[in-house]
């Protein structure tokens, strides 16, 4: 899965999304719960998200965590492209325990790289 045309897919998306919100709000039509300006403040917010992270790719840093610099979980980043940390580091930011380190097994590791391994176990 190319996560790059993925961000680029979904920012193209909020921009289509969050321009029509912003001519429904010039036209003063958002419904008295303002359903159409929290929308356009989602968004926004997820938009930025993106772009930052279209700058990691640009930079090289994309998949690492903010915080431990370890290799984000592929899963992780295909459900949420634009995370910026591991599910660990995005744990003990909300105040939970991180999970336990997973055993590998390194007579494994003649076929597949130890990150792969991991990742089979997280998913």
């Amino acid at each position: 899965m190319d996560l790059h045309k993925i961000l680029l897919d979904r920012r193209n998306a909020l921009r289509l999304a969050l321009s029509q919100d912003v001519d429904f709000l010039k036209e003063g039509l958002d419904t008295e719960d303002g359903t159409a300006m929290n929308c356009a403040e989602v968004e926004t917010k997820e938009l930025e998200r993106i772009d930052a992270a279209l700058v990691k790719v640009q930079e090289g840093t994309y998949g690492l965590c903010e915080d431990c610099g370890k290799r984000i979980n592929k899963t992780r980043l295909e459900a949420l492209p634009y995370v910026t940390r591991c599910l660990n580091c995005q744990l003990v930011s909300e105040g939970e325990e991180p999970l336990p380190e997973p055993e590998v097994n390194w007579e494994r590791l003649g076929e597949k790289e130890v990150g792969d391994v991991i990742d089979e176990r997280v998913s």
